[in-house]
């Protein structure tokens, strides 16, 4: 199971304990989820860093794809969020019961994570 299976794993564990009960194979199911979710992130950093230019160093482009990297992080694992509060759920993953939202804190180790909290100044 790479990172985003365990990170979804654990906020499912910590905050939905019920509807992890509900899964059949664990294992099994955020190990596939978490392999898509790389895919998704792959791609989208892909698209978002675009291709290269024209005199740029190896540092510019290890920082622009970087800033890609966490930016579709953020952005794919926001969909894999919480709700907030007082709002209905929304359904955003296929689960073995049907759609089902997953919920958690932020990580704190999350690098998308640590990003906005400087953009937000905290």
């Amino acid at each position: 199971m790479n990172r985003y299976g365990k990170l979804v794993w654990e906020r499912m564990r910590a905050f939905q304990p019920e509807m992890l009960a509900g899964i059949e194979d664990p294992d099994s199911y955020f190990s596939s989820l978490g392999e898509d979710l790389e895919r998704q992130i792959s791609e989208l950093a892909e698209q978002i860093a675009g291709p290269a230019r024209a005199g740029e160093t190896y540092q510019e482009r290890l920082g622009r794809l970087r800033e890609a990297r966490i930016t579709a992080e953020s952005e794919i694992m926001r969909q894999v969020g919480t709700p907030e509060e007082n709002e209905e759920p929304v359904p955003i993953w296929p689960g073995p019961t049907g759609w089902m939202p997953v919920a958690g804190p932020p990580d704190p180790d999350d690098p998308s994570y640590r990003q906005e909290q400087e953009i937000r100044g905290q």
